[in-house]
């Protein structure tokens, strides 16, 4: 009973995660310019085809013409992933996500200037304008001069 309880209350909260985080990206995808980059969970494969929109860089996809540049960038989100090898990659995963989560005003401005992102997902709190909550996770805009570019 204890168990069924448990797991009943986790698969609840992983598929509400997962409605969320793509209704997020859907907003983006009608609510922003279509050049507008994003930093998104780069764990997360489907970003680009919710969101229709750059991302600073993503797990699935990396550039193999331009492998240091991809390696940069994710590892300028999520820390170092040298440490990733074949059977690792669900202790890595938490690694990516925890390390994202934690994403610090720095190193987000830091996203800002070298890849021109505009706006951020995720499931953490920031002081950034909130232009869109799905419940866990929010659209921030980070847009200096406080025009958002969204659309309508």
């Amino acid at each position: 009973d204890i168990f069924v309880k448990t797991v009943t209350k986790h698969y609840s909260m992983w598929t509400r995660q997962e409605e969320d985080v793509i209704g997020a990206f859907k907003w983006i995808a009608k609510n922003t310019p279509t050049n507008a980059v994003i930093i998104s969970p780069p764990w997360r494969g489907e970003n680009f085809y919710f969101s229709q929109r750059a991302q600073v860089a993503s797990w699935w996809v990396p550039r193999f013409d331009r492998l240091t540049e991809w390696r940069d960038r994710l590892e300028s989100m999520v820390g170092d992933v040298s440490g990733v090898r074949p059977g690792t990659t669900k202790a890595r995963m938490e690694h990516i996500v925890a390390r994202y989560n934690q994403l610090t005003a720095t190193e987000i401005a830091s996203l800002v200037e070298k890849y021109g992102a505009e706006y951020l997902v995720t499931s953490a709190k920031y002081s950034y304008p909130a232009l869109f909550n799905s419940g866990s996770y929010k659209v921030y805009s980070l847009k200096r001069d406080g025009v958002s570019g969204i659309k309508g």
